[in-house]
């Protein structure tokens, strides 16, 4: 696999920093594996139980096993 199709396997979209929130170990921006020029921010801020930005883990999503 070439380095152009690697970038094409990674996540698109800002990852989630935000460690308290109740709702990341099923978030996929919580838990994507970032590239190496990936962006971050803290969603859910003030720890509602619904976070607007949760993006749902699929069966075919790379995710960090760590968390």
């Amino acid at each position: 696999m070439g380095k152009d199709e690697e970038e094409l396997l990674m996540p698109d979209f800002t990852i989630c920093t935000n460690n308290t929130c109740s709702q990341r170990l099923q978030c996929y921006r919580y838990k994507a594996i970032p590239n190496a020029n990936q962006s971050y921010c803290y969603f859910n801020e003030d720890n509602k139980p619904i976070c607007r930005d949760f993006i749902e883990i699929y069966k075919w999503d790379k995710i960090n096993e760590k968390f």
